[in-house]
C-alpha cells in the first residue's frame, strides 16, 4: 500500500459518485470526469490534524486523479 504520510488509511466510498462511471465505457467515463473529480471535491472534507486540511484534500484529489488517470481515464 502507498502512504502518503498526509493522510489516513481510510477509504472513502461514495456510491452516488462513483455510479457516475459505474458501467460506463473508457469513453463515456472521460466524458464525465471532470463532474465526478468535482462531486468528490465537494466530499472530502478532512479534518484538521497535523497537517492542513487544504493540503490534506489535495493530495486525496491527486490521488485520485492519478487512479483515474493510470485506467485510461
Amino acid at each position: 500500500m502507498c502512504r502518503t504520510g498526509a493522510v489516513s488509511d481510510v477509504i472513502i466510498r461514495r456510491a452516488d459518485i462513483d455510479a457516475m462511471l459505474v458501467g460506463k465505457t473508457i469513453g463515456e467515463a472521460k466524458v464525465v470526469k471532470e463532474d465526478y473529480l468535482a462531486a468528490f471535491a465537494q466530499a472530502i472534507v478532512p479534518v484538521r490534524g497535523r497537517i492542513s486540511a487544504k493540503y490534506r484534500k489535495a493530495v486525496c484529489m491527486n490521488l485520485l486523479c492519478d487512479f483515474l488517470e493510470s485506467n485510461g481515464i
